[in-house]
């Protein structure tokens, strides 16, 4: 990443925890509307979306050899393993892992920490488990 890209980013994190400040006051005084949950409701479909590239499997490693074709791949693993990679994945176990990690800890360079989406768990757990 070069230092443009590094200051653009910059940029636009701090842009954002401005705008999520702004919804925090407004929703602390009680306060809500259309405009902000559709903002919202974009903004973090839009975040989940850019990170599936980031964060798909790309290979395994088996005795020694890095695989990358799926059907390789999947003729490695057990039936049963098959079936755990397959299977749909619980609202709680999501919830239990974002309140397991530390407070700081942050899954990507966008630097959201596992305490930013505990304080707004109750705004963003809806387009996280739709994600």
């Amino acid at each position: 990443m070069d230092q443009n890209d590094k200051k653009s980013s910059y940029k636009a994190k701090t842009s954002i925890q401005s705008k999520l400040s702004d919804i925090d006051k407004i929703l602390d005084q009680g306060g809500s509307n259309e405009e902000i949950l559709s903002d919202r409701s974009l903004f973090f479909h839009g975040i989940l979306n850019s990170k599936c590239s980031q964060l798909a499997i790309r290979g395994t490693l088996v005795h020694g050899e890095w695989i990358v074709d799926p059907l390789a791949v999947k003729n490695v693993l057990s039936l049963e393993q098959q079936a755990d990679l397959e299977r749909n994945i619980s609202n709680e176990e999501i919830k239990s892992v974002v309140w397991d990690f530390g407070m700081n800890k942050s899954l990507g360079p966008d630097d959201f920490t596992f305490e930013f989406f505990r304080r707004y768990w109750k705004l963003l757990e809806h387009d996280i488990m739709a994600a």
